[in-house]
């Protein structure tokens, strides 16, 4: 399920280079990139209630994480989605990977306009 969100949210990302065509992109990819970290998130924290040094965020970690990290981070204040919905939702996984363990969140690139 992992490798399904990395290539929605990668695609995403190549969408949401071309202005004209990301205002088109149905809500649901955003949301189902949303509703997939949670849940990967949430069994995650589930198959480890027990064990007191599991790391909740481990299940999240992989090579495709700083995908989904950096279209998170780029797109929760995009002025072309105008739902606040799906706003919310995207500054809620923020929150909640952020909440996960730091060495299973990867650092965002550097931003170049600075």
């Amino acid at each position: 399920m992992f490798q399904v969100t990395v290539y929605v949210a990668r695609m995403l990302m190549e969408v949401g280079k071309r202005d004209a065509l990301f205002r088109y992109v149905p809500e649901f990819y955003v949301e189902a990139v949303v509703d997939a970290c949670h849940a990967l998130r949430g069994s995650a924290a589930d198959d480890k209630a027990g064990d007191a040094t599991a790391d909740d965020g481990a299940v999240l970690a992989g090579p495709g994480l700083s995908d989904v990290v950096v279209f998170l981070t780029l797109h929760f204040h995009d002025p072309r989605i105008i739902n606040p919905d799906i706003r919310e939702a995207l500054l809620q996984s923020i929150s909640m990977l952020m909440q996960s363990s730091v060495s299973a969140v990867p650092r965002p690139p550097p931003c170049s306009c600075l």
